[in-house]
């Protein structure tokens, strides 16, 4: 195994298992929901214009696309990959602090930015949002680097590629600063649903304040009830359908605070491995956008769609106002600084 293990024959155990459930946990859910075979049915129920676009979408969120890219392209995208991580990516973690604004945003309302303070100090390896982050899968022991380049893409590049960028990563401690953002996101949507399910449980509370935060609820999961989060949160529903519930809304609130690109979130043409050295990096900010930004103003929208008055929607530009704009302008300027203090320690 010694011999196996140095001739790279085998990976870490931890990052074996992560690569396995990788490809497996695809594969049953597809199949789980039907296969082949029924993303054909439905393709055939298309009007005829439609289908061959339908089957391109399909066929790049299934990474089908780059299965007979040349040898010569891979190493080509591979090395560019490589590259433009090596020149650009150094100092992402400092300029990564936005994803906290993303998780104060999630939060939809002021009164919650106490929730965001209390878990930015309390994410750390020994607390209760580490280990429910740990459990819930939102965390790994490796991988996290995906952020910033996406899955699919990884998965057609040369393994040489990949462990540069991985050592890349950890190395420069985007690995590190990913990991504590997603805990913070967890043990924010933890105290987020709670809190919710509190007020839900007070009689006085008046029927638009209700239908909000029955709305938020929903959003978690659609059949989430404040029972179940006050019975998660004491520990009795464990084990439960109410308890997978629970686990599911506060793992939507962390991935729909702290930023993980999909397929799903870039142009179609995107996905097509061929032409990733064009769209590298990119896959980072159409995510943010579709998730962070664009939340916000759904949000805004459905305050005003409630009440026909500005006000819910203002607080939601406010609460971008104090925390994700400061917070990019932090993380921005702390770049720029560092970048002009190396560049005086080591000219050239």
């Amino acid at each position: 195994d010694q011999t196996a293990s140095r001739g790279g024959f085998l990976e870490p155990a931890g990052l074996a298992q992560i690569k396995y459930f990788h490809h497996l946990t695809r594969s049953v859910e597809y199949e789980r929901r039907g296969g082949s075979e029924f993303l054909k049915e439905q393709i055939a129920n298309l009007p005829e214009k439609y289908k061959a676009e339908a089957s391109s979408i399909i066929e790049g969120y299934l990474a089908k696309k780059g299965q007979t890219m040349k040898p010569w392209l891979r190493t080509f995208n591979s090395a560019a990959m490589v590259h433009t991580v090596l020149t650009t990516l150094l100092l992402a973690p400092i300029s990564s602090i936005t994803d906290l604004g993303g998780v104060a945003m999630r939060g939809k309302e002021m009164n919650n930015l106490d929730l965001f303070f209390k878990n930015i100090l309390n994410a750390t390896k020994g607390t209760e949002s580490y280990a429910t982050a740990l459990r819930l899968g939102t965390i790994m022991q490796e991988g996290t680097d995906t952020v910033m380049v996406s899955v699919g893409d990884m998965d057609f590049s040369n393994k040489w590629a990949r462990d540069i960028m991985h050592k890349f990563f950890k190395y420069t401690g985007l690995n590190l600063w990913t990991r504590y953002s997603r805990v913070v996101a967890v043990g924010m949507g933890r105290d987020f649903f709670i809190r919710n399910a509190e007020e839900l449980s007070d009689p006085n509370i008046t029927p638009a304040r209700r239908e909000t935060l029955l709305r938020w609820m929903a959003e978690g999961h659609p059949d989430l009830t404040a029972q179940d989060v006050l019975e998660w949160a004491d520990g009795s529903n464990f084990g439960t359908e109410a308890q997978l519930r629970v686990d599911h809304a506060i793992r939507k609130f962390a991935d729909e605070s702290v930023v993980r690109p999909n397929q799903g979130q870039r142009p179609s043409w995107a996905n097509d491995p061929r032409f990733q050295v064009l769209f590298q990096l990119k896959s980072f900010f159409y995510a943010f956008g579709d998730t962070v930004v664009a939340g916000a103003i759904r949000e805004g929208a459905n305050r005003h769609a409630t009440d026909g008055k500005f006000t819910g929607a203002g607080q939601m530009a406010l609460l971008a106002g104090v925390t994700l704009i400061p917070l990019t302008m932090l993380g921005l300027e702390a770049r720029e600084l560092i970048k002009y203090l190396l560049q005086a320690a080591t000219p050239g």
